[in-house]
């Protein structure tokens, strides 16, 4: 049996999940060709909190997530809806 991580292998392991999750995020964003603005307020969350998101500084969480996994999984049918929109 392997010893409990440390705490600093559990904090290295924290930032690498945000990390990836503000790569998520900007991969949705560049998906959609729109500005962080553009994405902030598609998303109803401020500048500040979609940049947080993109450093790794802060997970999206709760009733942000569930926007930013729809338009991962169907980034067109995003594009589509904001061209209509227009």
């Amino acid at each position: 049996m392997s010893p409990p991580p440390t705490p600093m292998e559990l904090r290295a392991k924290e930032r690498e999940k945000r990390r990836q999750a503000g790569a998520e995020v900007a991969k949705s964003r560049a998906a959609l060709g729109v500005s962080v603005e553009e994405f902030a307020e598609l998303l109803g969350a401020s500048v500040a909190r979609v940049n947080a998101w993109e450093a790794g500084t802060k997970t999206p969480t709760g009733s942000d997530r569930l926007p930013l996994t729809d338009i991962a999984a169907r980034p067109k049918c995003w594009r589509n809806r904001l061209l209509a929109a227009g």
